[in-house]
């Protein structure tokens, strides 16, 4: 049995979810089916989201494996900056560079990675508390926290929104 998700859901609770088929392949536009992990893999990597005592920082370091993998590299050798930065590299030569498919930084990542064990745990039938998995109460009720992070230097961010502001 073969798994096959593609690019518009949460794909780490997915693999996460079902990692009882042999393989896991992921779409990518363009590309067709892409073998990202054997499922033995897979089992090791994200058996630490099924595990209800799990910590932050053992969660994180699976969920980097795991979305480093989807961002297309077949071994985990690489940090995940370094592998954003090859990306935002190699996609500076594109005539249509396009901020938003950058994959999310590491920071946005790890919470990321939090919120799905959550998720999972919640299938599992474990009740833990939201806020204190990476979501956080506003006057519209829970919100996801994305980050702790700013996405880049306040001096970056404004070199950006000043070409932007050019082109507009």
């Amino acid at each position: 049995m073969c798994c096959v998700v593609g690019e518009d859901i949460d794909l780490l609770v997915i693999i996460a979810a079902s990692t009882n088929s042999e393989n896991i392949s992921f779409l990518k536009p363009g590309r067709g089916e892409e073998e990202i992990y054997q499922c033995s893999e897979l089992q090791q990597v994200v058996n630490i989201f099924r595990d209800e005592n799990a910590c932050p920082d053992g969660i994180d370091k699976a969920g980097q494996k795991v979305l480093i993998a989807l961002d297309g590299r077949k071994k985990s050798e690489e940090t995940r900056d370094s592998l954003i930065f090859k990306l935002f590299q190699k996609s500076l030569v594109k005539d249509n560079f396009i901020l938003v498919f950058l994959p999310p930084t590491t920071a946005a990542a790890r919470e990321h990675s939090i919120r799905a064990y959550l998720q999972i745990q919640h299938w599992s039938g474990f009740i833990k508390k939201s806020l204190d998995w990476c979501w956080k109460e506003t006057k519209h009720g829970l919100f996801s926290v994305t980050t702790h992070k700013e996405p880049a230097a306040p001096a970056l961010l404004s070199m950006i929104s000043f070409q932007v502001r050019k082109r507009v």
